[in-house]
C-alpha cells in the first residue's frame, strides 16, 4: 500500500483553481521544439530563439453548484429508495417462508 495522503489529488483541490503549471515539464518542451526547429532549419543561416510565454487558460465559471437543491432535483428518488429496499427484502422473507413452508 501507497501512502497517497500527502500527494495532492484532483478531486481534493478547488476546481477553481487553474492547472499546475510544471517548470520543469515546459523547460522540457521548449528544448524538444527547440531541436525539432534545429533539425528543419539546418541549411539555413540564423534561426531565431524561441522565446517560451507560459500562460493559463481561461476557465469558465463553474455554475455545476450554484443554487442548487439537491432534494428539489432528485429527493423522491432518495425518499422512494429506502422503502423500496424494505419491500424488496420484506418479499424475499415471505418467499424463504413460503418455499420453507412456515407460512
Amino acid at each position: 500500500m501507497y501512502n497517497t495522503s500527502l500527494v495532492p489529488n484532483e478531486y481534493q483541490t478547488d476546481p477553481k483553481l487553474p492547472y499546475p503549471v510544471y517548470d520543469s515539464i515546459s523547460k522540457l518542451k521548449a528544448i524538444i521544439d527547440s531541436g525539432i526547429a534545429d533539425f528543419y532549419y539546418q541549411g539555413e543561416d540564423e534561426v531565431a530563439p524561441m522565446q517560451v510565454e507560459i500562460q493559463n487558460y481561461p476557465s469558465p465559471k463553474i455554475r455545476f453548484a450554484e443554487g442548487v437543491d439537491v432534494v428539489d432535483a432528485d429527493g423522491i428518488l432518495y425518499f422512494f429508495i429506502a422503502p423500496m429496499v424494505v419491500f424488496v427484502i420484506m418479499i424475499g422473507e415471505m418467499a424463504n417462508e413460503k418455499d420453507k413452508k412456515l407460512r
